[in-house]
């Protein structure tokens, strides 16, 4: 069974939990999707090739399959893969002339995930004792 992933408003992060309700300030989110893997500085310089403001917001993350990101809980979509094959000679100078930018960045985005995948650690660690409970059973 595939799980949701939700997304807080209040902690402007998204978190994955049955009763969808945040494991950080148990309120309810709102449903995302089921599949969501974060975006790194590199990505998010692409984000901003399309004219997505993506370099300082905290929390951006995307569906693996599809060409919708979250940012900041705001859904958004890239152009088809057509626009990316015309372009990508002039994407791949634009992301190069950002590569400082991009290191920059890149820390201070990692460490925004760190404090996101609290909200995870929280539900996960709920599972390992519901799964404890049922084999002491």
């Amino acid at each position: 069974m595939q799980r949701e992933i939700y997304w807080c408003k209040e902690c402007n992060s998204p978190y994955n939990d049955d009763t969808n309700k945040c494991s950080i300030c148990n309120r309810k989110g709102r449903k995302l999707s089921p599949d969501l893997r974060p975006v790194f500085a590199k990505e998010r310089a692409l984000l901003e090739y399309f004219g997505i403001n993506a370099y300082q917001k905290e929390s951006v993350w995307t569906n693996s399959r599809t060409h919708i990101y979250y940012i900041d809980g705001e859904k958004k979509r890239l152009p088809p893969y057509k626009e990316f094959r015309e372009e990508a000679e002039e994407i791949r100078k634009y992301i190069y002339s950002q590569k400082e930018k991009i290191e920059a960045y890149e820390k201070e985005i990692i460490d925004n995930y760190k404090k996101q995948f609290l909200s995870s650690n929280l539900y996960l660690k709920k599972l390992e004792d519901k799964a404890f409970k049922f084999t002491q059973e």
